[in-house]
């Protein structure tokens, strides 16, 4: 799984809380499969793509993305 944030700073926050978000996420059914969460900064529109990165998977349904989304946020702010 890839974690895409705007800022460099959540980025560093985003993996120092990995280990956590991925052992929750593992609890979830539609996250079982997910062996490793990468976080990212977003890149700009100029900046050239990574052509021999894999894509990313695709989470199937907007109900578990939104799991994803408010299990990270829910970690990132308990570190806070």
């Amino acid at each position: 799984m890839v974690v895409v944030t705007d800022h460099a700073n959540w980025a560093t926050r985003a993996r120092f809380v990995v280990p956590t978000v991925l052992v929750n996420l593992q609890q979830l059914p539609e996250f079982r499969r997910v062996e490793q969460v990468t976080v990212r900064v977003a890149q700009s529109a100029n900046a050239p793509e990574q052509p021999n990165e894999p894509p990313a998977p695709k989470l199937e349904g907007r109900a578990a993305r939104q799991r994803a989304i408010e299990t990270i946020r829910n970690l990132l702010n308990d570190e806070s």
